[in-house]
């Protein structure tokens, strides 16, 4: 199955806080929450939390991710997304790529009701030296 167009473009989003629990039996779950502008089709301001379960401090390994989401769009409306993925250290410093599938929660918002459901494919980039997240999302035919 192809990838299609980009779905609001490359963003860059700035790390607000990060949560640390201890799972038990060397697991850790980090909690990332961001928040940035958002483009293309549903500009606005989004916000985020990226949810890993690390094992071991081991980020060479897949480490699986959950993430929820929401844009307050421009128009005045909403748009939420949840998805999921996994992460995994890029060997540059703490950087970790990411990868997983996400998909729009359905909207109200007219103009944006072809987006409702729509599952894409998204890559991004963690930094925690610039405490950013850059991603991009492509719609999945």
């Amino acid at each position: 199955m192809p990838l299609d167009k980009s779905l609001g473009g490359s963003s860059v989003h700035k790390l607000m806080s990060t949560r640390q629990t201890d799972l038990g039996g060397g697991k850790v779950r980090v909690d990332l929450d961001y928040v940035g502008e958002v483009g293309g089709e549903q500009p606005g301001k989004h916000y985020g939390t990226y949810t890993l379960v690390v094992e071991n401090g081991n980020v060479a390994s897949p480490i699986p991710y959950t993430y929820i989401g929401a844009t307050l769009l421009t128009s005045g409306g909403s748009l939420g997304n949840t998805g999921s993925g996994f992460a995994q250290g890029t060997g540059v410093g703490h950087k970790m790529r990411v990868r997983g599938v996400m998909r729009y929660e359905p909207t109200t918002d007219l103009k944006l009701a072809a987006l409702s459901n729509l599952i894409m494919a998204i890559e991004a980039e963690i930094d925690p030296a610039t405490d950013t997240v850059k991603g991009e999302g492509w719609e999945w035919k």
